[in-house]
């Protein structure tokens, strides 16, 4: 499956994704972690890769890159698509990624603030983790191991 070079942000200041997931990594090429947006982008019929989030609307579902494009984000979070994930995986080869892990939606709005400093039963961040978010956590070990094993 072949990868190239993506639109300007002049051309294409704005994308939609479908079927996305957020990855956080460490890389040997810059020292902070770095979250990025993985997903189906289907005007282009393509599988993308952002550069690193710098904002984040959780109610919109809409977040801003590093390169100053948009990303709108159509759906619940899932997986990534395959032709995501083919992207993903040539992008961490390329950008040297030494680890990596699937971050929820909801946690970029902690991204800056410091979440874990209150644990008690009434920050929401302390909270258990649903039925439905493990089953999902669990179908995303699935694709990813098929993917990256």
């Amino acid at each position: 499956m072949p990868v190239w070079q993506v639109k300007s942000i002049d051309d294409n200041p704005e994308i939609t994704l479908t079927d996305w997931t957020i990855f956080e990594v460490t890389s040997k090429l810059w020292p902070e972690k770095t979250r990025h947006l993985v997903g189906y982008n289907q005007a282009g019929r393509e599988g993308r890769v952002s550069s690193a989030i710098v904002r984040f609307d959780n109610d919109k579902m809409r977040g801003q890159t590093r390169s100053g494009r948009i990303y709108q984000l159509h759906g619940p979070q899932g997986t990534g698509s395959p032709d995501g994930l083919h992207v993903w995986s040539l992008w961490c080869l390329r950008n040297e990624i030494t680890d990596s892990r699937i971050v929820d939606s909801r946690q970029l709005l902690n991204y800056v603030a410091e979440a874990y400093e209150a644990m008690d039963d009434e920050h929401p961040t302390s909270r258990e983790m649903t039925e439905e978010e493990a089953e999902q956590l669990e179908k995303t070990k699935d694709v990813l191991l098929k993917w990256f094993v």
